[in-house]
């Protein structure tokens, strides 16, 4: 049995669809080379993951979130992720904690979980 088949996944998480927090984030291909290879720096990684754009536009409160984290979070853009993630119609956020797993799952809609996340768990970045 391999340890990457292991998951952390509460059990109220259980019977949801899709990945979940604490579930092990799959590899997948990126513009420059796959999820795992970009995601050795050994911080979180906010993969953001579209339905449609390969060219996200990215709203001011997620630049912000990204400002203020940005000694411990990298962003990365998964366009069209559809088949890779078995993502909805709707972008999604995905951030992976650095381990590997994945510690919250949200739409852009739902952006105030995230802050709410990091502000709990991270060390932000003064002013």
């Amino acid at each position: 049995m391999s340890g990457l088949s292991y998951h952390y996944r509460s059990d109220a998480d259980a019977h949801k669809p899709g990945l979940q927090a604490g579930d092990r984030m799959p590899d997948v291909e990126l513009a420059n080379g796959s999820l795992y290879a970009q995601s050795r720096h050994g911080g979180f990684v906010l993969l953001l993951a579209t339905a449609g754009s390969a060219h996200p536009v990215l709203s001011a409160p997620l630049q912000a979130l990204l400002q203020r984290h940005a000694d411990t979070l990298h962003l990365l853009v998964l366009p069209q992720a559809g088949a890779a993630l078995a993502t909805t119609d709707h972008d999604q956020l995905y951030l992976i904690r650095p381990d590997g797993y994945l510690a919250l799952r949200c739409s852009l809609q739902e952006l105030p979980r995230l802050q709410t996340w990091l502000a709990a768990e991270l060390i932000a970045r003064d002013g």
